[in-house]
Parts: C-alpha cells; structure tokens; sequence
C-alpha cells in the first residue's frame, strides 16, 4: 500500500512462472485510481522496481510478504481446488509435494539478497505489456 497526497493505492503484485509448454514467467501490478493519477501511478511502480533492483526488500516488507504468503497457504491448504492445482504441478511440473512445515521453512529462507538478484533477472522495463481501464467519455 502507498500514501500518495492524501490518497491511499492498494497495489497488488503477482506473477506466475511455467516450464510448460515453453517456459515463461509473468508478473502483474494492478491497482485502481482516478485517471488523472494513472502516470503518476506507473512511475511510481518503476521507481520502486528500481528500488528493489538496488537494494532488494526491505526487512520489514519481506517481512510482511512472508507472514502473507504462510497465512495464505493455511487458508488455501483447506480448499480442494488448491490440492487439485498442486497435484497437477506436482504431476506436470515436476515440483515437490511439500508439507506446511516445508513450505514455511523454505518460505523463511529468502533474504533481501534472493529478493535483489531475483528482481535484477525477472524486472525488465523494456519489455512489457501496460493497460489501462479508463472511463468512458460521455
């Protein structure tokens, strides 16, 4: 979340990684504003991409990101769907079929440093796709 000028934007952030049919990764930043904030907004995505390139996440932000992603896999380890979507990764993808106390140990295991190198191989400013969803005129 980030406090611009007396506004509050919710950006969220995901990104999805496949080996299969060829590998490709993507990532997706999505948030909703006013029109006349859009450009502001889309700057600000790429200076903090800048920011991460540089100095990786904060501890506190990787913090956060961490205790997010453990919760959401307590939540979603409840739902068939989610087993459903594992097991066929698991099948097509090769990936390990990990327990709760696997997934948060590995979880754990990122550093600032993993989320530097990282963002300096996958963040590319020169090749992506930007849409907008603006108003109609009337």
């Amino acid at each position: 979340m980030r406090e611009e000028q007396g506004g509050v934007y919710d950006i969220h952030v995901s990104g999805n990684a496949s080996l299969h049919p060829t590998p490709r990764y993507t990532l997706e930043f999505s948030w909703g504003c006013s029109p006349e904030n859009v450009e502001k907004l889309v700057a600000t995505v790429f200076e903090e991409v800048k920011k991460i390139k540089t100095n990786g996440a904060t501890e506190t932000d990787l913090k956060k990101v961490k205790e997010t992603l453990i919760r959401e896999r307590e939540t979603a380890m409840k739902d068939n769907l989610f087993w459903q979507q594992v097991l066929l990764n698991t099948y097509r993808q090769g990936d390990k079929l990990m327990s709760l106390e696997e997934y948060v140990k590995m979880v754990n295991a990122v550093k600032t440093n993993d989320i530097r190198r990282v963002a300096r191989q996958y963040f590319n400013e020169t090749n992506y796709t930007l849409g907008k969803l603006m108003p109609m005129n009337e």
